[in-house]
C-alpha cells in the first residue's frame, strides 16, 4: 500500500508541477489586453485559460493518471474483482480526472482574477460594475470545455493504457488544431478561418465566456476586435453539442475498453511500478497468451497513432480547402488590366471606382489595389506619382480642383530603373456598402507639361485574402 500510495503521490506531484508550468507559460505568452474597463479582466483570464486548453496538458495528463497509473489500475481491478460493475468503476476513475481538471480550472481562474488587485490595476473607463461579476462566466465556460477535453483524454488513456502516449496524442491534436485555426486574436482577426475558429476548443471557451457575459463594446465595435472573431449563440451551441457528443461516445466506449483491460491486468506483476503492465511473470498464464495480449496492445496503440495522423492530415486539408473556398467566394474584381497591361498617359487622372459588396462568409473584407509597372514607355527619366484609395465616388473626386485632388493623394518620385509599382489595401469592416475610388496621376517631375505613356497592370479587387 505504501508503494502504491507513493506512486500515486509522485504522479500527483508531476501533474501539479506540469499544471503550474503550463499556467505560467500561457500567462507569459497571452495576447496583450488593454484595461479599458472591467471586461478586460475576463478577457485576460479567458486568454490564459484558452491557451492552456489549446495545450491540453493539464487535462490529458489528469485523465491519464486517473486510469493508467499503476495505482489506478490496481484500484479499478480490485473493484471489478469484488463485483462492482464496470460502469461504476469507470465513473469513479472519471470523477477523479474531473476533480483534477476542475482544480486546475478553478484555481487558475481565481488567480487570474486576483492578479489585477495585486498589481493595482486601474481601468481607463470603468463601468462601475466591478469585474467579479465576470468570475462565474469564466468558470462556467472554462469548466465546460476542460471537462469535455478530460472526457476525451480518458478515452485515449483507456485505449492506450499508457499515460505518456495518451497525453502526447491528446496534446498533439489540440495544439495542431489551435495552430491551424489560430491562437491569438491578432492572427484570427484577418484569418480566412475565423468563421470556423469556434470549432477549436480553446476558441470555444473564449467565445462561450464572452457571449455569456453579454458585453457590448463601448465604442460599438465588433467583439471580433477583442477575441479575433464574432461569437454567436448558434455557432457556439453547435460546437458545444458536437464536442459533448464526441465526449459521450468516448465515455461509452471507454467503459467497454476498461472492462476488457481488466482481463489483462490479471497478468500484471505486483511489482510492475514501471507501468509495464503487459509483462507478466505470474503463474497460471501461458507465454503465448501474454504475447498475444501484448501484440494486441501494440496494434491498438499503433492504430491510434495512425488514426490521429490521418485526423491531422484531414484537418489540414479541410482547413486549406475552406480557406480557398473563402478566398474565392469573397473575391470580387472591379478592374483588371489586360495581360499586356494598359497605357497610363502622363498628365491625366485615372480613377477606378467600386461599391463594396457583401458575401456569404463571416469575414472582414479588404479592398486591394495592385499597380505594377510593365514598361517605362516614352515617359521622361523621372516622374511623380499621385495616387490614393479614397472613400469617395469618382464624381466627388473630380468635383475637386487640381490642388485639392493632389492634397488628397500620396505622392512619390520614381526614376527609370527603380521599382515603379504600388499597392495596398483598406480594411472594410467599418465601411460596408460605401463607394471607394482608386485614383492615379503621373507627371514628369521636372516639367509637368511633358507628355508620355507608361504601361501598367492594375488590379482592383475586394477579398478576404490576398491573391
Amino acid at each position: 500500500m505504501l508503494a502504491q500510495l507513493d506512486n500515486r503521490k509522485r504522479w500527483y506531484i508531476v501533474w501539479g508541477i506540469t499544471s503550474i508550468v503550463t499556467l505560467f507559460l500561457c500567462y507569459a505568452t497571452r495576447p496583450h489586453v488593454s484595461y479599458t474597463d472591467e471586461f478586460a479582466v475576463l478577457l485576460n483570464s479567458v486568454n490564459v485559460i484558452s491557451y492552456s486548453i489549446g495545450l491540453g496538458l493539464p487535462f490529458f495528463l489528469a485523465a491519464g493518471i486517473s486510469v493508467s497509473s499503476s495505482f489506478a489500475r490496481r484500484q479499478a481491478h480490485s473493484m471489478l474483482q469484488s463485483g462492482i460493475s464496470p460502469a461504476r468503476v469507470f465513473f469513479r476513475r472519471l470523477l477523479e480526472a474531473y476533480i483534477l481538471a476542475t482544480m486546475f480550472t478553478i484555481s487558475s481562474t481565481i488567480v487570474l482574477f486576483i492578479e489585477p488587485i495585486i498589481a493595482g490595476t486601474t481601468f481607463y473607463s470603468p463601468m462601475g460594475t466591478g469585474y467579479l461579476i465576470y468570475l462565474p462566466v469564466v468558470l462556467v465556460s472554462s469548466l465546460a470545455i476542460s471537462l469535455i477535453l478530460t472526457s476525451i483524454g480518458i478515452f485515449l488513456a483507456v485505449l492506450t493504457d499508457d499515460i505518456i502516449l495518451a497525453t502526447s496524442v491528446g496534446c498533439a491534436v489540440t495544439i495542431y488544431l489551435a495552430t491551424l485555426i489560430g491562437w491569438a486574436p491578432t492572427n484570427l482577426y484577418m484569418s480566412l478561418t475565423r468563421s470556423i475558429a469556434v470549432y477549436s476548443p480553446h476558441n470555444l471557451a473564449k467565445a462561450f465566456a464572452v457571449i455569456l457575459s453579454d458585453y457590448e463594446h463601448p465604442s460599438g465595435h465588433s467583439l471580433s476586435t477583442l477575441i479575433g472573431f464574432e461569437p454567436s449563440w448558434g455557432s457556439i451551441l453547435y460546437a458545444l453539442c458536437s464536442l459533448v457528443c464526441v465526449s459521450l461516445i468516448c465515455i461509452t466506449t471507454s467503459i467497454k475498453i476498461l472492462q476488457h483491460n481488466s482481463e489483462y491486468w490479471d497478468m500484471t506483476s505486483d511489482s510492475a511500478e514501471a507501468e509495464k503492465v503487459w509483462t507478466s511473470r505470474r503463474e497460471g498464464f501461458s507465454t503465448d497468451s501474454v504475447k498475444q495480449l501484448a501484440l494486441r496492445l501494440r496494434f491498438r496503440r499503433a492504430g491510434l497513432i495512425i488514426a490521429v495522423g490521418f485526423l491531422l492530415v484531414t484537418m489540414s486539408n479541410v482547413a486549406f480547402s475552406y480557406q480557398n473556398a473563402v478566398r474565392e467566394g469573397t473575391t470580387i474584381t472591379f478592374h483588371q488590366s489586360p495581360d499586356n497591361g494598359e497605357p497610363i498617359h502622363l498628365g491625366e487622372w485615372y480613377s477606378f471606382s467600386c461599391e463594396v459588396q457583401q458575401t456569404q462568409y463571416d469575414q472582414f473584407y479588404n479592398l486591394y489595389y495592385d499597380c505594377s509597372l510593365i514598361n517605362w514607355g516614352s515617359a521622361p527619366s523621372e516622374v511623380t506619382y499621385f495616387y490614393k484609395m479614397l472613400n469617395v465616388t469618382s464624381s466627388e473626386f473630380y468635383a475637386e480642383n487640381e490642388t485639392a485632388r493632389r492634397n488628397l493623394c500620396d505622392s512619390r518620385n520614381v526614376t527609370e530603373g527603380d521599382w515603379g509599382g504600388m499597392g495596398g489595401g483598406w480594411n472594410l469592416e467599418y465601411f460596408p456598402g460605401t463607394s471607394f475610388t482608386y485614383v492615379l496621376k503621373i507627371v514628369a517631375t521636372d516639367n509637368e507639361t511633358l507628355s508620355g505613356v507608361m504601361m501598367f497592370s492594375i488590379h482592383f479587387y475586394q477579398s478576404a485574402g490576398w491573391y
